[in-house]
């Protein structure tokens, strides 16, 4: 029977990550993970670097930590030498298996307390330059990385990790498009008419186009089902690729308004309590693929338009994103960006993010506004999670980031009717005590040092009248 509970391969070096290796340990038990590391299947028969490949294969995700100790290697060392640890990183990235990595910094080592009893140990320089080559390859790699300075951030981090067993999805999603392509053919005759009877009348004089959507969903899906992965193994961008490049090809119609309709087939399926499991997971599938941003105007006609009937957020946190800096993002996101955000929070095994992301000129919607995101423990469920790029306890609080943000919250606000009074900060939380609800350490102190928390709500309350006076012109 396969254990119902994710099983998470720890790897890591001994000799100095012993002691942080219990901690990972610990953490994943407490998160209902089971923990799978090298002393749990010894040494005393076959050959280890077989029975670690067996052991990740039958894992679920694997959290490499890097620190300064090489370790030991394979009797018959490969070109280029490479440790054990370093293969269990080679087998992982192969196999596409959620992969966190965690840095151990020189201030690590600085405290013993972080360190076995019989530390220091001694390495070869060959060795020494070739665990440096190591550490040094993921910094500078596109994977996302956690450095971590003592063992309560360790364990900090490692809490604050979504591990979840892989859902193959392919099977409900060649289905659930025929869905997507019967809302598209819909919608193209539905927006020329004005009532359900004309909306009828449309799908029966228009069954021809409807088979040819038909033939268009046996032609993604094929696509689709050719790859012998799960939807999680996909990026945004592959996904991309393979269904909207291809719907617009094959329909002739734009990506913004396949865009759209994939919103609309997406908000409608969240409002439908009866949905079912196979459109549910369609519509997981819209959301990745539909990322939108807005100027303040554009923002503001959107939320409108959303209806809060199931779930209603009873006030906003506002979040800076600590990495990537403003200073990185010098002019702001791109499509591309974000959605490199949503493929890192799919492989964390979140069910979403935080609701909107702001840069000095956009409003990006990254999470229905309609249902819960992910974005700081214990309130994810009862509010909105706003996150600004920077990092303000060093970086000084952009004016424009400051404006595209005070406008998105009024929206909001005015939308809910959540007073700006609701609006907190991170720091306000009662976790900010041990900092254990918190991705960064920063966190603790997000939005940062440098933003005033009563000149938000400030501002967010003339933003709010300049609304109502704008909507008391045009009742005129």
């Amino acid at each position: 029977m396969k254990n119902k509970f994710p099983l998470v391969f720890i790897s890591a070096t001994s000799a100095d990550l012993a002691e942080a290796r219990k901690i990972v340990r610990d953490a994943l038990l407490d998160m209902q993970c089971h923990p799978v590391v090298q002393e749990h299947f010894g040494t005393d028969q076959g050959n280890i670097a077989n029975k670690e490949r067996r052991n990740l294969k039958d894992c679920d995700a694997v959290i490499h930590i890097v620190g300064r100790v090489y370790g030991a290697e394979p009797s018959n060392k490969s070109s280029p030498r490479r440790s054990y640890t370093q293969l269990e990183y080679d087998n992982t990235i192969n196999s596409k298996k959620p992969l966190f990595l965690f840095l151990a910094s020189d201030k690590f080592y600085t405290d013993l307390q972080n360190l076995p009893s019989n530390w220091p140990v001694s390495e070869g320089t060959e060795e020494q330059q070739l665990q440096q080559a190591h550490y040094s390859r993921i910094k500078q790699d596109d994977r996302l990385w956690y450095e971590f300075s003592d063992l309560l951030e360790l364990r900090s981090r490692i809490r604050c990790l979504r591990i979840k067993r892989p859902v193959y999805w392919l099977p409900w999603i060649a289905t659930g498009l025929l869905a997507v392509i019967s809302a598209v053919g819909i919608h193209l005759y539905a927006r020329q008419t004005e009532d359900a009877d004309h909306l009828r009348i449309g799908i029966t004089k228009q069954a021809e186009e409807m088979q040819a959507a038909r033939k268009l969903l046996e032609k993604l899906s094929n696509k689709l089902l050719s790859k012998d992965v799960s939807l999680t193994e996909l990026s945004g961008k592959e996904l991309y690729d393979i269904i909207m490049r291809s719907a617009s090809h094959e329909t002739g119609l734009p990506e913004s308004e396949i865009q759209r309709i994939l919103t609309q087939f997406a908000n409608k399926t969240e409002e439908d309590k009866n949905a079912t499991a196979e459109t549910r997971a369609l519509s997981l599938l819209a959301r990745k693929l539909v990322l939108e941003s807005f100027d303040p105007d554009e923002f503001e006609s959107y939320v409108v338009t959303i209806k809060f009937s199931d779930w209603k957020p009873k006030f906003i946190v506002l979040r800076h994103t600590v990495r990537p800096r403003l200073t990185q993002r010098p002019n702001g996101m791109t499509k591309t960006h974000i959605m490199d955000m949503a493929e890192y929070f799919d492989r964390q095994g979140w069910s979403g993010g935080p609701h909107l992301y702001i840069d000095q000129n956009r409003i990006w919607v990254f999470n229905s506004l309609s249902a819960p995101g992910v974005h700081t423990r214990n309130w994810n469920k009862e509010s909105f999670g706003v996150e600004m790029v920077g990092y303000y306890n060093t970086e000084p609080f952009d004016d424009r980031v400051r404006d595209n943000t005070v406008s998105a919250i009024a929206s909001l606000c005015k939308a809910t009717d959540i007073s700006p009074n609701d609006i907190r900060f991170p720091r306000d939380h009662p976790a900010y005590q041990d900092m254990s609800g918190f991705l960064e350490s920063a966190g603790a102190t997000s939005p940062g040092r440098n933003v005033s928390k009563s000149d938000i709500i400030s501002r967010v309350e003339k933003r709010l009248e300049e609304l109502e006076s704008h909507n008391h012109e045009r009742q005129k």
